[in-house]
């Protein structure tokens, strides 16, 4: 419990104007936790102008489907956790990835690793997701005892990372019934009084409201993800009660065959129903107004290689590794 007078944690979503403190937890985090289980070369290899140039990327051009939320604390940032989709090949794209948690070292142990950790899983329900994975490095046992102690398990895959092994970790989200898990096994009706088209400009201030209320907190977050939605080779389609937008999703193609569901948002008022379901199946003939903004959707839906360029695409180079979607590093 926090004693009178404390400073009261804040999480809220990363802007634009956080770059320098993501920065600085970002690295000493970094440093203080996984450095460690390096090498002293591959520990060498951490540059703040890389750090730099990473997350500005990322809030600049933030891929849709990813979040990071920051703690606060007395106005100052003192942790950070990003999500979104999975950018393993060999995992379904309903499975999404904690990318990164980190705590200014200054201030481990106060609950603000496990508030983050909340947050993100939070996040990625909010998108979804029925599941999650995350890298962790094998040699970071605090980390490691960390994810143990909320649930998580070894899914037995390794990789190499900087010089050092990581295995993937494994959890589920929810034992909500979801996505194939109902109760007695059994999958909501269909409902009848939901209509699923691609938007038409009209339905631009209904969209935002929706990922702002359901999703992200801030308007102006929601309008950047919105000029997302309907970038070339993105389509959108929202599900209608009436004339009231109920649930948005989102697909990235490369214009061929290959495609994958990269946002799922449903009003938490209709969700449980099948909406979720009717928007993540429904088929290229889903009808499209005069007035669209999306392309045709594509007639073939295969998951998409983490080397095409798509929001997946995993940061290039050894001195990009560390920033952000990396290892998870939690810190309590």
């Amino acid at each position: 419990m926090h004693s009178a007078g404390a400073p009261t944690r804040r999480l809220r979503p990363a802007r634009l104007d956080d770059l320098d403190e993501l920065v600085r937890v970002n690295l000493a985090a970094f440093r203080a936790g996984n450095a460690p289980a390096l090498s002293q070369e591959a520990a060498g290899q951490l540059s703040v102008d890389a750090a730099r140039a990473q997350w500005r990327q990322f809030l600049e051009h933030q891929p849709v489907g990813a979040t990071v939320t920051v703690a606060e604390l007395a106005g100052r940032l003192c942790g950070f956790a990003g999500a979104g989709p999975n950018r393993d090949d060999d995992l379904d794209p309903s499975i999404g990835e904690l990318y990164s948690l980190y705590v200014d070292p200054n201030l481990w142990t106060q609950g603000h690793g496990t508030a983050l950790h909340d947050a993100a899983l939070e996040e990625l329900r909010r998108g979804g997701f029925a599941s999650a994975a995350l890298w962790v490095l094998e040699g970071n046992e605090r980390s490691r005892r960390f994810y143990r102690a909320r649930g998580w398990e070894p899914d037995g895959a390794q990789r190499p990372f900087m010089g050092a092994n990581s295995l993937r970790l494994r959890h589920t989200l929810s034992a909500e019934p979801s996505r194939g898990q109902w109760r007695r096994g059994k999958r909501p009706d269909v409902p009848t009084d939901v209509r699923i088209l691609q938007p038409v400009r009209e339905h631009l201030d209904a969209i935002i409201g929706l990922l702002a209320a359901e999703s992200w907190s801030h308007a102006d977050d929601s309008q950047r993800r919105w000029r997302a939605l309907t970038a070339p080779g993105s389509t959108a389609l929202v599900a209608l009660t009436g004339e009231e937008v109920v649930g948005v999703a989102q697909i990235l193609s490369d214009g061929e065959i290959q495609a994958f569901l990269a946002l799922l948002v449903v009003s938490r008022a209709r969700r449980r129903q099948g909406i979720g379901r009717m928007l993540s199946t429904r088929p290229s003939s889903a009808p499209v107004g005069a007035d669209s903004i999306s392309s045709p959707v594509p007639t073939r839906s295969t998951r998409r290689s983490a080397t095409e360029g798509s929001p997946r695409t995993e940061p290039q180079g050894p001195s990009n590794e560390p920033f952000f979607r990396s290892t998870a590093e939690a810190t309590g």
